[in-house]
Parts: C-alpha cells; structure tokens; sequence
C-alpha cells in the first residue's frame, strides 16, 4: 500500500517524476573475519551481475528507488583446502534507497547525489568437493557434512555517492557506495555466523525517464 501511494504521488507531480534504470553491477567483500568454512574474506570471489529499478521522484530534490540485483561470482571461489574445495556463488538482492541531490535535482540535466537505504540480499553457495571424493577420504580433511550450508542471507545498511548526465532521451549514471551488515541467517548448522560483514560494490547504468526529459 505504501508502494502505491508513493506511486501515486509521485505520478501525480510533474512530469517525468517515474523513471526506470538498468544498470550493471560489481561487488566486493571487505572485512570480517577468518572463519572456517568460507575461509579469508579476500578469499571470496567478486560478483558481478545486473540491477533493475524504479525511481519514485518525491520532490525536486529527492527520490526514492526501488531495486532488485541479480549477480553470479565472477571466478569460483577457492576457500580451505583450495587444491581439493572450490564454490560457486549466486545472488539475489532487494533494496530501497533514498537519494538526495546535493547538485542538481531528479528532473534536471544532471546532478551530484547522495544516497542511503536498506538492503536484503541471499547469497547461494555450491560447493565442489569432487578432489576430495576422488581421494576415497584417505588425506586428513573435515568431513563432507561441514560443507552443506547452501545459502546465507545478509540484511544491511547502504550508503553512497553518484552522478548522472542527461544526453537528450535518457540518463547515464555511475555510482559507488557500500553495505554493512547488521543480521545475518546462515541455512544450515555449521556456521552461525559469517565472516563477510561490508562490501563495496559499484554501478554504471541508464536512467529512463517516462513522460519526458528535464522540465
């Protein structure tokens, strides 16, 4: 209900005030600690993937956007025991966000903007441990059961800077920030806690204003 009344609203105010995005997206993990399974946070593979979003104009200087992100690790990850264990990562985030132009404004030929939100992200994890059963257990190594935790969820907070440039019938935009975590929910049992607390991530994409550019 909240969605729609800010829908509403915004569609209600001067034109162009409802925009669409798409973007492209990298992402880092920085931080934490060293916990086994996932191993050293440097460790942990980049992701790199797509976002798609609504920008809700609520003024002349301000707007609210909604995203969601779908992103794959760019390698796969090598974590303890990296000669005989290799992972590969998926995932998915939901945000809103907030953003204030302090140059510029929302419907203007560009600006300077900052922006903060909250984000909610689930990250799969599938684990390869096709070296070690080709060893028939015979080295010392944990056992599979450690490795069965498939997925974890990451509830954070986000902030940072962008810009954007109107070229005639849309905008181009990069932006830079990053999360950190404030509740974490692994799926299973053998780690309660993971050691990724922040990442940085950055954003190039296009801005599409419906009705019309800058008044």
């Amino acid at each position: 209900m909240l969605f729609v009344a800010l829908f509403l609203f915004s569609t209600s105010q001067a034109q162009a005030q409802v925009s669409m995005s798409i973007a492209g997206r990298y992402q880092k993990f920085i931080g934490g600690e060293d916990r086994f399974p996932f191993g050293k946070v440097e460790d942990f593979p980049p992701f790199a993937g797509a976002e798609l979003r609504l920008n809700i104009g609520l003024s002349y200087k301000t707007a609210l956007t909604l995203e969601g992100s779908y992103m794959m690790g760019t390698k796969r990850g090598e974590f303890t025991y990296a000669n005989m264990i290799t992972t590969k990562n998926i995932a998915a985030e939901l945000s809103a966000n907030l953003r204030y132009y302090l140059f510029g404004a929302y419907n203007d030929r560009g600006g300077f903007y900052t922006y903060g939100g909250m984000s909610g992200g689930m990250y799969n994890i599938d684990w390869t441990l096709n070296d070690y059963e080709r060893q028939n257990g015979t080295v010392a190594f944990p056992e599979p059961e450690y490795f069965q935790d498939k997925q974890f969820w990451l509830l954070s907070v986000n902030a940072g800077l962008g810009a954007e440039v109107y070229t005639g019938s849309f905008y181009i935009f990069a932006e830079g920030g990053g999360s950190y975590r404030f509740k974490d929910y692994i799926s299973n049992v053998t780690t309660y806690t993971p050691q990724l607390h922040h990442y940085w991530k950055a954003n190039v994409g296009v801005r599409i204003p419906f009705g019309g550019g800058p008044q």
